[in-house]
């Protein structure tokens, strides 16, 4: 009677094969569920480690599978497992038609390798767990879904609501990322692939058509757009970080990012490295901001001077007659007529810095999930409170940071403003101020905490600055 049972379980399980369970690898950075065909059904990466508290994961999963293979028969796989020194290898055969699909999962790393015999296609899908948070405002711009091709030393980055023809992909790299992740792709052989897309595409999803072949390599990468994880698997993949800006921006961004792990490993606290890095590099850019500054103060010298005079020749006379006295009263005064433009000059050397710091902060992985003191997530804005009504653009948050930054920036420009005599000139720099406050703010707002806490610690120092020059000035 037993023996006949066994018989029995055994040709269910023929019959049957989606209701034996999934096979499960773990790895030092991977959790991984295979099916019985040789499916790879879900994936979570793990940054820096599985078993660690407080990694960063990810789930790669969709309700087709992450990485679903064709087949024309749904006959039973045979597996075969082998642990080796540096990776496990699954080996899934049809018992019928010989198709093998062969898997090799590195203990450490996020690189795996596929070999399939007889290949008739292959389907990568994001899923659910891998959309982008809702953020409101201008973060929105951070938040987004996009497949991403690494060809030949250039980067193409594709929102999913685009419309996309189909890609052949002869080397290189073609996946689809987030934020802070990224499910990328290589095949040693020429293929077309066919990104789905439109504007009710729920998820990214890549048809992959391989040629007509005996057998048919690929490796895929999932894990995080990190620096050190994307050089480990292949020095290509470092497209994936900073993709748009120019290469001298990303170079300035990445070394921001070093210097940026260099100070967690002294200082291990992710918001007050932030804080340390701000301040560092603030006293690394004091030669250039003094050299702004120096423009800014002779602008505002110049403008009082100009002003009095200025404003009796526009109540004096009118047009053609108004526009030649005041280009006589700059040749006169040896004044260029865009000299307000001067002050711009300083920012050269300011601007890109505020970009390479806006973009590492904002793709930087570590942060996810980060508190400090009132911020619940260094990659988020920092609520502290919900509305009752939503404000357009900017949600319901009600967010400190930006608020706390923008009165330290107006503190600052009230008193390099105060040195001015003319007070007409003075409202209408203060008017200036104001407005360029609440640009700053809106553009702020919504961003993720840790990048206005550098900016915040920024106009802080900023803010010491002048008021020791004042102090030993009077």
């Amino acid at each position: 009677m037993r023996f006949r049972s066994l018989i029995l379980l055994g040709t269910l399980g023929l019959v049957c094969p989606q209701a034996r369970a999934d096979i499960a690898v773990d790895t030092r950075s991977l959790q991984l569920q295979f099916s019985p065909y040789g499916d790879l059904v879900s994936l979570r990466a793990c940054l820096p480690a599985c078993g660690e508290e407080g990694a960063r994961s990810q789930l790669f999963s969709s309700f087709r599978n992450f990485v679903s293979l064709n087949r024309d028969t749904n006959s039973m796989f045979e597996l075969q497992r082998h642990n080796g020194d540096h990776s496990i290898e699954l080996v899934f055969r049809n018992l019928v038609s010989n198709e093998a699909r062969r898997w090799r999962i590195p203990h450490d790393g996020y690189l795996i390798g596929l070999e399939v015999t007889r290949p008739q296609g292959l389907v990568m899908a994001s899923g659910d767990t891998f959309l982008p948070r809702e953020a409101p405002g201008f973060a929105n711009w951070l938040e987004t879904l996009r497949y991403v091709r690494l060809e030949g030393g250039d980067v193409e980055q594709h929102g999913i609501t685009e419309s996309l023809e189909s890609l052949d992909l002869a080397q290189g790299w073609l996946g689809y990322r987030n934020r802070f992740w990224a499910a990328m792709i290589q095949p040693d052989q020429p293929v077309q692939a066919h990104p789905r897309t439109g504007g009710d595409q729920p998820e990214a999803q890549l048809d992959i058509t391989p040629p007509r072949t005996s057998s048919i390599r690929y490796t895929l990468y999932a894990g995080p757009i990190e620096p050190d994880a994307l050089k480990a698997a292949d020095p290509a993949l470092y497209g994936l970080m900073y993709a748009g800006l120019w290469s001298w921006l990303g170079w300035l961004c990445h070394a921001l990012y070093v210097l940026l792990a260099g100070i967690h490993r002294l200082v291990p606290n992710w918001a007050l490295s932030i804080m340390v890095l701000s301040l560092i590099v603030q006293f690394l850019m004091r030669p250039m901001n003094r050299y702004a500054e120096r423009l800014q103060a002779q602008v505002r010298a110049t403008e009082t001077w100009l002003a009095p005079q200025l404003r009796q020749i526009k109540q004096s006379c009118r047009g053609a007659e108004q526009a030649e006295r005041i280009m006589q009263l700059y040749r006169q005064q040896n004044v260029h007529p865009l000299y307000s433009l001067k002050s711009l000059t300083g920012m050269v050397f300011i601007i890109p810095v505020f970009i390479a710091a806006f973009n590492m902060l904002a793709e930087n992985p570590w942060l996810a999930g980060v508190s400090f003191l009132w911020i619940d997530d260094l990659s988020r804005p920092d609520t502290v409170a919900h509305l009752p009504f939503s404000i357009p653009f900017l949600g319901s948050g009600l967010n400190l940071l930006p608020l706390l930054m923008t009165g330290l920036s107006v503190a600052a420009a009230r008193l390099q403003n105060r040195g001015v005599a003319d007070p007409q000139t003075r409202r209408q720099l203060d008017r200036r101020l104001w407005l360029m406050s609440l640009a700053f703010l809106l553009l702020f707002y919504t961003f993720p905490a840790g990048m206005v806490l550098y900016w915040t610690v920024n106009n802080a120092g900023s803010l010491t600055r002048i008021l020791h020059q004042s102090q030993r000035g009077g």
